[in-house]
């Protein structure tokens, strides 16, 4: 079977952290370890509550604030400098609505985005994807095997039909794992070629 659908995860592939130095002040200043601060809010028990939908993104600060010690309004200035060195992938965003014309785009984000249509729209790249699929909206992350099904569903594709980009090595592995193409992001020109090649073909 040809290719008739390509799945994007957000973070880590479309959006990704250029400047790690406002995460790094907070580590710093906290006594944390490289990445302990960053980790402990993706993958908190706080964190991972709000990505399953089940909490809300600001209480996953007020936890972090309470953990870490913080005032009101350090914990407001840590939330903001958490993203600050973020960074949409302006040639990427164009390539996907290049292979939109030709494939099944959709979006598969670990996320307390409950509706992943309004997370795209804060990027403007809403018009690029065909669907979108969130973690928070179904109760499910990845690597679960239910989220890609679900994913598939909405694709309208067989697993072997479809390919799918994450930057997690466990994510891509449980993708494959249920028949699915894959392209683990690693080297962002090397998928961006690999990407390109696709636009070439018309997909069935």
């Amino acid at each position: 079977m040809k290719t008739s659908a390509i799945i994007f995860d957000f973070g880590g592939v479309l959006l990704r952290t250029r400047d790690h130095s406002l995460r790094i002040k907070w580590e710093e200043k906290l006594g944390l370890k490289r990445w302990e601060f960053e980790d402990y809010i993706f993958n908190g028990p706080v964190g991972r509550k709000a990505q399953l939908g089940q909490t809300s993104w600001d209480e996953v600060w007020a936890d972090a604030g309470e953990k870490f010690q913080l005032s009101a309004a350090e914990t407001a200035q840590a939330q903001q400098d958490f993203f600050g060195g973020d960074a949409l992938d302006e040639d990427l965003a164009a390539l996907i609505r290049q292979l939109k014309a030709r494939y099944t785009i959709g979006l598969l984000s670990n996320t307390w985005f409950s509706d992943g249509w309004a997370m795209l729209r804060q990027f403007n790249i809403a018009n690029a994807f065909h669907f979108t699929l969130t973690s928070a909206e179904v109760g499910v992350m990845k690597p679960d095997a239910r989220i890609y099904q679900i994913a598939l569903e909405r694709a309208g594709a067989a697993p072997s039909q479809t390919i799918f980009v994450d930057d997690s090595e466990q994510n891509i592995l449980a993708a494959h794992q249920l028949g699915m193409q894959t392209i683990h992001f690693v080297d962002p020109e090397a998928v961006y070629l690999r990407l390109a090649e696709l636009r070439e073909f018309v997909a069935v």
